[in-house]
């Protein structure tokens, strides 16, 4: 029986077999082989899609990032899978109040809507509680807790015997 010596594989500069790296060349990076967890790794010039790279080493991306990068805040998610939305630099599960889905992301709502739906005007609720969902605009953010946004989209007050209302009723 005779011993030889075998060459590692491309990019790795010292190996465990001919298909496990330990240690890559100057400007490659250690990623695990297909499975993470059968502790056979390879040395790539590029992470794959799903990792990030940090101290010559790739990194899956931490759940429920599709893909991510590392920052100086820490890791970035930059696509979510399926199921999820981004928003800013997290995958969520649905939009926070305040936010609607646009295309796998989560968009600010108008300005004057509590909550939003479809379009950021498309407001579910007003921020204004004194004013009728489908009449929110600039001027309820003016109007006074003892007054309601009118169908003419001015201010109105309340009925004298109610503290807060809608649309002037007097319940």
């Amino acid at each position: 029986m005779s011993l030889s010596c075998k060459n590692c594989s491309i990019y790795c500069q010292q190996c465990s077999s001919e298909t496990n790296c330990i240690v890559c060349t100057s400007g490659t990076f250690l990623m695990p082989r297909s499975n993470p967890n059968n502790g056979s790794y390879q040395c790539v010039t590029i992470c794959a899609s799903g990792y990030y790279q940090i101290s010559g080493n790739c990194i899956v991306c931490p759940s429920p990032c599709a893909t991510c990068q590392l920052v100086n805040t820490g890791i970035s998610c930059l696509t979510c899978p399926a199921g999820f939305l981004l928003m800013g630099s997290q995958c969520v599960s649905s939009c926070p109040n305040g936010y609607f889905s646009n295309n796998g992301l989560c968009s600010l709502c108008s300005p004057i809507c509590a909550s939003c739906s479809g379009l950021a005007s498309n407001c579910t609720v007003c921020k204004n509680i004194n004013s009728y969902t489908p009449f929110c605009n600039t001027s309820a953010i003016n109007c006074t807790s003892n007054q309601y946004l009118s169908s003419a989209s001015t201010c109105s007050n309340c009925h004298s015997s109610c503290l807060t209302c809608f649309g002037g009723s007097n319940f």
